[in-house]
């Protein structure tokens, strides 16, 4: 279903970028700032760039780059579709040039963008979350399990040495201001500035250990509350301080004094705090089950 947009895949090079999707309303994420790759060609020879899977194509053609936002049309088969919990992917192709001929429309898998030197590559899934390229084609081809095409897994292995660690916050976007971070590992103390153009695993040595907010949580901008997702979706959360270890991909960063608002009432004598931890949540499916419970305490309570 996957494959990989580029063959001779060796031949080409990866740098990280930053991409700011255009100002086009058709387009599903409008000025989002995307984590993106900008791949080159070694010997700058200009070599055919594919469409990477079957999908509805949408063009936005800015003063110097055509943007083609592609939503894989992944309900073709359903259980591939529904592993993808955090949403499907919307995948973004940046074309260094403002004319391709291209229209809106469906497109195939394997069909040819053109002859190019250099492209960009980002990904944004429907929850909204900041990954990196290598992260999400690890999350599709994880998706894909035996099914995958040769081409997408040795896609996803070259880009492996561009795969960081993101520092984001509660809502899933980048920090715009830099956060002092204190990181143990081995006996070893260090503290640093994790700015948004940072690299966690540059940072950190690229090395399993703890991080916390530096400093001790003990006032109210500092109840840091983490959700710690490794490569394959997998989350841990956290109160103060987490644990990093070499799967380690996002990390979701919340204040609880400022997530959760002040909540009042009357009688001081008992006032409710803004949050308490070590609670149990339990999710329903469905409706019939949630109204089975319902029903289930308001009798106990009235008992």
């Amino acid at each position: 279903m996957f494959q990989s947009p580029i063959s001779n895949i060796a031949n080409w090079n990866f740098e990280p970028v930053r991409l700011t999707v255009p100002t086009d309303k058709k387009l599903r994420y409008p000025n989002y700032l995307l984590k993106g790759l900008r791949i080159i060609k070694g010997d700058a020879i200009p070599e055919q760039v594919s469409l990477p899977v079957l999908s509805n194509v949408k063009i936005s053609v800015t003063t110097d780059e055509t943007w083609i936002e592609l939503e894989p049309i992944l309900i073709r088969d359903p259980a591939f579709a529904k592993r993808f919990t955090m949403g499907f992917p919307s995948i973004y192709l940046v074309l260094p040039v403002t004319t391709t001929g291209l229209t809106d429309g469906l497109m195939s898998t394997a069909e040819s963008l053109g002859d190019f030197a250099g492209f960009s590559l980002a990904f944004q899934f429907g929850d909204r979350v900041e990954r990196d390229v290598h992260h999400a084609t690890k999350i599709i081809l994880d998706a894909l399990l035996d099914d995958a095409d040769p081409t997408w897994e040795n896609f996803c292995s070259a880009l492996l040495p561009t795969a960081d660690i993101h520092l984001l916050s509660a809502n899933g976007m980048a920090f715009t201001s830099p956060i002092r971070l204190r990181f143990e590992t081995g006996g070893t103390v260090n503290e640093f500035d994790y700015t948004p153009t940072s690299s966690l695993q540059q940072l950190t040595g690229n090395q399993a250990g703890i991080l916390r907010i530096a400093g001790t949580p003990s006032n109210a901008t500092e109840n840091p509350l983490w959700v710690n997702t490794d490569a394959s979706g997998i989350l841990t959360v956290s109160y103060v301080e987490t644990s990093l270890t070499a799967d380690t991909r996002v990390l979701l960063l919340a204040d609880l004094h400022q997530w959760f608002g002040v909540q009042t009432i009357e009688d001081p004598e008992f006032a409710i705090p803004r949050y308490t931890l070590n609670n149990h949540v339990t999710t329903y499916v469905n409706g019939p089950e949630y109204f089975r419970d319902v029903f289930r305490e308001l009798n106990e309570a009235a008992i």
